[in-house]
């Protein structure tokens, strides 16, 4: 409940209060019959009417918060959709007709990881190991720089956001194969993770 929601209750509960007194001590007459009456019922539905558009605020203000968050989580996830098309790491066959990948077909990213961890299917993906190294180096300042927005989300989304940025850094510090393919395996799975955290 919101400050100014409890200060008007207090002052109308508050009132009601002394109206009552007033009423009980008066016990007769035109004004005890009639105005401290409906003075009385004026509070109780001043309290009720208080209490009935706090709560709906209340709910609009959540609702836009939560879509607010929203719209914050799909433009990480646009830098992502970024960084897998433009680094050749997805065949783009795999992207939408508007350029994006979409988040919500799982299983397209679940294979890639799956090829990536079976050592028989690395050369036929045919991964532009170099290139991606390169690409992560120019694309990661962007991605560093998304953090506090990550932040806005949910602390669960900047941990999440965090491990995306280490494994980034893991791609580029690679200097083995086997230690570049654990990096970009960890990758996938921190934007996996990442994408399936809830708001």
């Amino acid at each position: 409940m919101y400050k100014y929601e409890l200060k008007l209750l207090y002052v109308l509960v508050i009132i009601g209060i002394a109206l009552f007194i007033i009423l009980f001590k008066i016990q007769g007459g035109s004004v005890s019959d009639s105005i401290l009456p409906e003075l009385i019922g004026f509070c109780v539905e001043g309290i009720i009417l208080v209490i009935l558009f706090g709560s709906i605020q209340r709910r609009y203000n959540k609702e836009n918060e939560l879509k607010q968050k929203e719209e914050l989580k799909e433009t990480l996830l646009t830098q992502i959709d970024i960084f897998l098309y433009w680094s050749n790491l997805m065949p783009k066959e795999e992207f939408r007709i508007d350029g994006k990948f979409s988040f919500k077909d799982t299983d397209k990213l679940n294979n890639l990881i799956k090829n990536l961890k079976d050592e028989n299917k690395l050369f036929e993906l045919d991964i532009p190991r170099y290139f991606i190294k390169e690409f992560s180096k120019k694309e990661l300042p962007n991605i560093i720089a998304l953090l506090p927005v990550s932040a806005n989300i949910n602390s669960l989304h900047l941990k999440s956001w965090s491990i995306i940025i280490n494994n980034i850094q893991g791609i580029i510090a690679s200097k083995k194969d086997e230690d570049f393919f654990d990096a970009l395996i960890s990758f996938l799975l921190s934007i996996k993770m990442f994408n399936e955290t809830k708001i």
